[in-house]
Parts: C-alpha cells; sequence; structure tokens
C-alpha cells in the first residue's frame, strides 16, 4: 500500500511538472487550463490526480479512495504532530529560559548540535528566549518555519504553523 501511495503521489508531481513544461509551450488554452490547477488547493489537485487515473483505468475507484483516506490521514497526524510541538515548545518557554535537557525532551537535534549557531548560547546549559531571537533573526527568514524547515518553535508571531 505504501509503495502505490508513493508512487502515485510521485505520478502526481511528476504530471505537475509536465503540465507547468506543457503550458510554457502550448497555446493560451494550455496555459487556462493549468492556472485553473494552480489556484487549486493542494486536495483538490490530489483528487483531480486520482480521478484522472482511475478516468484512465489505472486505479480503481476503491484504490483512488484508499490511497485519498491514507494521504488525508497522514497530513491530519504531521497537522497534530505540528500542534503538539508547536504547544510544548510554547510551555517550555514559559520561564524564558531552555535548558539542555528540555531542548533534548522537545527533540531540538538541530539548536543542541555542538557545532551549530546556538553552540556558544548552550555553553552555560541554557539558552534565554533574548538570546534565542537574536541567534534567529541573524539567520534570516528560513529558520523561522515549522519542523523541517528551521527550527520549529517561535514565539508570539513566529511560530511554527
Amino acid at each position: 500500500m505504501r509503495k502505490t501511495v508513493a508512487a502515485l503521489t510521485a505520478g502526481a508531481l511528476i504530471a505537475g511538472g509536465a503540465m507547468v513544461a506543457t503550458a510554457q509551450t502550448d497555446d493560451a488554452e494550455t496555459t487556462d487550463s493549468l492556472t485553473q490547477v494552480v489556484e487549486m488547493k493542494r486536495g483538490e489537485r490530489i483528487s483531480s490526480f486520482f480521478s484522472d487515473m482511475v478516468g484512465q483505468g489505472v486505479i480503481s475507484q476503491d484504490q483512488a479512495d484508499t490511497m485519498l483516506a491514507e494521504l488525508e490521514s497522514r497530513h491530519e497526524a504531521k497537522v497534530a504532530e505540528r500542534e503538539e510541538r508547536r504547544e510544548a515548545f510554547q510551555a517550555a518557554w514559559d520561564d524564558e529560559v531552555l535548558t539542555l535537557e528540555e531542548l533534548e525532551e522537545l527533540g531540538a537535534e538541530r539548536i543542541l548540535d555542538g557545532e551549530g549557531p546556538f553552540a556558544e548560547a548552550l555553553e552555560d546549559g541554557e539558552i534565554t528566549r533574548d538570546e534565542f531571537e537574536a541567534i534567529r533573526s541573524e539567520l534570516g527568514p528560513r529558520h523561522r518555519r515549522g519542523p523541517g524547515r528551521g527550527l520549529g518553535f517561535g514565539g508570539p508571531g513566529n511560530d511554527a504553523s
């Protein structure tokens, strides 16, 4: 099942890339079609892709429904995990200081990197919110996004979401 979902998801990405390439070389009708696809939400594009696969006889409607349900379930789990992590970090910041132990419990491996940008601030075993925000602002905006794309635990207005 996972291989099938992965294969179809990869197919969706390839199909999306093909649509972009086609739009760059075809007439206005194709460009209009691409505009419609781009304006669709992520879930609508995936549903549309699976509908096309069913329509072409590549997969059955039951298979499409199963894969859509699996993708939705995984998405919901990731959203819940991200929210849980954000709340845990917010709670840990209540005293305006994070200790090494708290960072380990929160899974903040990127901060605990002994050679990373936070190493000097963590020499005393903790990092204050002011130290953290100063380092983060030096690193730039790409470090202000959620888990996997940054540090994942910003302050007010910078929450990972």
